[in-house]
């Protein structure tokens, strides 16, 4: 199970970190400039079947397999851990009953912010995993990975961006940015890179080790956002980075967790090792067919009285995911001492 290499900083492994991160950044943001990049062909069939459903839906579904390793390291919280769900959907419907504006803005931007936990997750579990004190501050490497994620989310609610700005209907997003602040933080976000640059090499020229699975990991979220939403502008090419380089770890890691958890903490102690994958595939199917197109009529934008129930998977993973990528985490703590040989 260790395949971590000491000294360098890398989660699952080099070839691992480097196709899960990196790879899908290089390859998707060239297609923004194709049709299907446009947004011409991404609906198709084709497209649905082979990303959205077994690795963005698949992963949200998987969820259950992570709140329940994470309830087996957290015996003291077991209750409490499984009734955020009940009290979370209750809340949605509240929210949803004052007001629509108010319930699908903050759906998008608690999605965003899970995403961003699960980059700054990484990003720490790679300083972990280097092996050694990190000749960068933590706070410069924090600095640099907030930048990279919430100036461009910010700069997609500005008159700047073409990046659509609709949810399931006009105007549906409550946030907009003034021209002159973005203006001006932009110099900021540049600058903020100039000086991780100059300072990374800075300490190169001293002989200091390079964390190069931070750098990837660093690298490609900004590919991830600040390329596909700030110059390619392809919501498209976001949504295919945001499947790749989102979803597709946290479906290898929960895999890892299950297979981990048979052994360890035995809660399971029969049935295939790809379980998680696989039934968060057909939990997937099954909700589209049996919950979304009969209350909601397929992928349809009117809303729904029953848009809360609706989108109760995605939120209940937005909340949980955010649980568990924490300092101090059971889980965490669980998956460094599997996947690092670096002493922690």
């Amino acid at each position: 199970m260790n395949t971590v290499i000491r000294g360098r900083g890398w989660i699952f492994s080099p070839t691992k970190d480097i196709f899960f991160f990196l790879v899908p950044a290089l390859i998707f943001l060239p297609l923004a400039y194709t049709a299907w990049g446009q947004g011409k062909d991404a609906k198709s069939l084709i497209w649905v079947f082979l990303f959205v459903v077994p690795f963005d839906l698949g992963h949200i579904f998987a969820t259950l397999f992570t709140v329940k390793t994470y309830s087996d390291l957290n015996q003291k919280k077991k209750i409490k851990t499984f009734m955020i769900a009940p009290m979370t959907v209750g809340l949605s419907f509240v929210i949803f009953a004052l007001s629509q504006q108010a319930f699908i803005s903050a759906l998008v931007y608690f999605a965003h912010y899970h995403l961003w936990k699960q980059q700054y997750g990484w990003m720490m579990w790679s300083r972990r995993n280097f092996g050694r004190p990190e000749a960068i501050p933590a706070l410069l490497d924090k600095l640099v990975l907030w930048n990279s994620l919430i100036f461009p989310f910010m700069w997609w609610q500005s008159s700047f961006s073409k990046f659509p700005k609709t949810y399931l209907n006009e105007n549906d997003l409550i946030l907009r940015f003034p021209d002159w602040l973005i203006g001006n933080l932009l110099y900021v976000h540049i600058g903020i890179f100039a000086l991780y640059a100059a300072k990374s090499f800075q300490l190169y020229l001293k002989g200091h080790p390079v964390n190069w699975g931070k750098t990837v990991i660093l690298l490609s979220t900004w590919l991830w956002y600040g390329a596909s939403i700030m110059i390619v502008e392809s919501i498209i090419i976001f949504a295919a980075l945001k499947i790749m380089i989102h979803g597709v770890p946290y479906v290898y890691l929960t895999q890892k967790n299950f297979e981990f958890s048979r052994f360890d903490l035995k809660t399971v102690k029969r049935g295939p090792n790809w379980t998680p994958f696989a039934y968060g595939c057909i939990a997937s199917l099954l909700w589209i067919f049996f919950v979304i197109v009969p209350l909601k009529g397929a992928w349809s934008a009117k809303v729904s009285a029953w848009e809360p129930f609706i989108w109760a998977p995605l939120i209940l993973h937005y909340v949980y995911d955010s649980i568990i990528w924490r300092r101090g985490n059971k889980l965490i703590e669980y998956n460094l001492k599997k996947f690092s040989t670096a002493p922690i």
